[in-house]
Formats: structure tokens, sequence, C-alpha cells
């Protein structure tokens, strides 16, 4: 019985212990806590918030415009014959280059031959017929002019003259027209170019009432790029301002300007079209229809730093105030530019250099505020290199 009473007492002593050492813990870091707190309060301190910055004056820029679409030839055309008849050779394949003139095809000219000699012999004869009214017209002119004829018989010679002068000339037609028809079985190639479809074969017959298309003729000597530029920013656009443009399909990336801005709006999309020409005259040529992508930046961004509209805050007499991190604070920085139509970014005209980190969420800050910079710093951009 008394080892029962021992071992009890020996277990609420220890409980006892623990239970005071818990309590001292506690007194002690409340202790801590409270003179951390009253040394904050007697320095002035602040805990420092995170935030996320972005570096001015470097980088690429949402300022500038985006546009996708896909590169068209200067040049293409479905190549058909004019005239009808079987088809005699054909020259060229797919894929083949060709230059403007270059003979495509070859119809059986034949019977066409045979057209030029008839209207030729018809054409001699209406001009034999010709010259000899012609002759008797001067003739009976002379007489008429003595008095050796009458009225009406010098009618009748000047009546013949035209009838004949005129059969002549439809004479003439005709011989041309049938030279032309006896040309145009031969398919020449409109433009220098490439041939990327032939949809006629040898021995085939060339309906002349359909006249089929016989050749898809290109060409991508010049690519032209339909840039469509959102409404908004379309006025920060002229033309000569320059376009970078990407290729996903390769990776390539040129450079050219625009040459042509519209004057008209898109009413469904809100966009204006600008025209741009790429020379594709090298040893590894874009292909017509590749997809682009192009990057504009307009003449009034160049050389401009652009920040978020949330980087800017705006004070109740309409003055601009954006916030920059220096050493380890927020310092308030009042700004002079504009924003852009969109409202998406702010063109600085003053109060912000190269290189000074600005904090993305102005709203998050107050001037003089400890800060932390959390992740890797955003660039934004100088418009491009002046």
């Amino acid at each position: 019985m008394a080892t029962f009473r021992m071992s009890s007492f020996s277990a609420v002593a220890r409980s006892s212990l623990l239970f005071a050492a818990v309590i001292s813990l506690l007194f002690v870091t409340a202790c801590a806590k409270k003179g951390d707190v009253q040394k904050a309060e007697a320095g002035g301190g602040e805990l420092a918030i995170p935030v996320s910055v972005i570096i001015a004056g470097q980088g690429q820029s949402a300022g500038e415009i985006v546009a996708t679409g896909v590169l068209e030839p200067v040049n293409e055309t479905q190549v058909a014959c004019k005239q009808g008849g079987i088809i005699k050779s054909i020259n060229v394949n797919v894929g083949d280059r060709v230059r403007q003139g270059q003979v495509l095809a070859r119809l059986d000219d034949a019977d066409y031959r045979l057209g030029v000699q008839q209207a030729e012999a018809a054409y001699q004869g209406a001009l034999i017929a010709y010259e000899t009214t012609e002759r008797d017209y001067k003739r009976l002119a002379g007489l008429m002019a003595e008095g050796a004829i009458s009225a009406s018989e010098y009618d009748r010679a000047t009546m013949g003259y035209k009838s004949a002068k005129y059969g002549l000339q439809q004479a003439e037609a005709m011989r041309n027209l049938a030279r032309q028809r006896l040309d145009e079985t031969v398919v020449h190639a409109p433009f220098t170019g490439q041939v990327t479809m032939r949809l006629v074969s040898v021995g085939a017959y060339v309906d002349p009432m359909m006249k089929p298309v016989m050749f898809i003729l290109v060409d991508n000597s010049r690519l032209r790029l339909l840039l469509k530029l959102p409404e908004m920013r379309a006025g920060l656009v002229k033309p000569g301002d320059e376009v970078e443009v990407r290729l996903p399909s390769d990776g390539r990336t040129f450079k050219t300007n625009i040459e042509v801005i519209t004057d008209s709006v898109d009413a469904m999309a809100h966009t204006r079209t600008a025209v741009a020409w790429i020379k594709n005259t090298g040893d590894n040529p874009i292909p017509g229809g590749a997809s682009f992508e192009a990057h504009i930046l307009g003449h009034a961004l160049i050389g401009k730093i652009l920040l978020p509209s949330t980087a800017i805050r705006t004070e109740a007499n309409g003055k601009f105030i954006t916030y920059v991190v220096q050493k380890g604070k927020t310092v308030a920085r009042k700004l002079t530019g504009q924003f852009l139509p969109d409202q998406s970014e702010f063109v600085v005209e003053s109060g912000v250099i190269d290189g000074e980190q600005v904090v993305v969420e102005s709203s998050m800050v107050r001037d003089g505020q400890p800060v932390t910079v959390t992740g890797e710093a955003a660039a934004t951009t100088r418009g491009a290199q002046e």
C-alpha cells in the first residue's frame, strides 16, 4: 500500500512540474513578442510586403500590335486555254518555275491553220475588189468633174467603192481573228512564277465554251501581308513603320515596312487594314500561303517607356503617380504622359528612367512602403531602340 502512494505522488509531482514549465515558456515568448513590437514601434519599423515589379525600358511591350495572317503571293492565277481542241503537248509539270511568255501547252492546231488560210484568201479577194473599184471610182470622179457622166453613174461608183472598202476591212478583221485563234492554241505563262497545279493531260479535249483551267500559276517573288490593326491602336501606326514578321512554321524572322493603311474601319471587327510586302527571291524562298505573326510598334511609341495601367495611380487633381522601388522601399514618382487609347498602357514622357523597378500594382503600396520584390522582374518596353 505504501508503494502505491509513493508512485502516485511521483506522477502528480511530475505533472505539476511539466505544467509549470509550459506556463513559463509561454510567458517568456509573450514577453519577447511584446518587446519586439515595442522595439518596432520605438524604431518606426514596418513589416515589408511582397510586390511584383517591372524594369522600365527593357524588352518588348504590350504597346506593340500583334497581327496574324497568311502570306499572299503577289500574283496567282488560273491559266485556261481560250480555244478548244485536243491537247497536243504539255511542257511543264507541278513545281516547275516558268518565265513570262514561256509555252506551257499546245493544242492540235490543224483546223486553226486551215482557218487562217481561208481568211487569208478571203482577204486577198477583198483587196483585189477594193483596188479595182478604187481605180474606177477615181476615173469616174474625174469624168464627173468634166461633166462627162451623169450624177447617177457617179453615185453608183461611189457606193461600189465604199462597199469594197468596208469589205476589205471586214476581211482584214477576219484574217486577224483567225491568226489570233491560231496563236491561242499555244498556252503561254502570263507572268514569271511557279506551276502549283496541272489539271489536264495530253490527248484530252478542251471545250472552247467551257474554257477549263489547265494550270495554277503563282508568283511568290513578293508576298503581301494584310495586317488587321485594332481600331484603338491604328492611329499610332503610319506608313513606313517597321514590322517584324515571324514564321511559326520554321522560326524565321525578318523585317519590312508598312506601305499603306486603309482609311475605313471594319464595323464588325473594329479593325483597319495595313498592307506590307516582303521580297521573296532568295535561295530559300518563303512558300506562299504560309502563316505569319507580325509585331508592329507604332511611331508614336518608339523610344518611349510604357507602363501597364495597373502601375499608374491617378490623383484627384488628375495628376499621375507611379511607385519605384529603392533600397527596399517604394518612392512615389509624378509622371507626365498619357494612356494609350485603349487604356491598357501609359506612355511615359517623364518621371521614370530606364532600369528602374516599377511596382506593377500601384494600389497595393504607398510612398515609403517597405517592400520585398518577388519573382523575376518583368520587362516593359522602351518601344524600340532609338
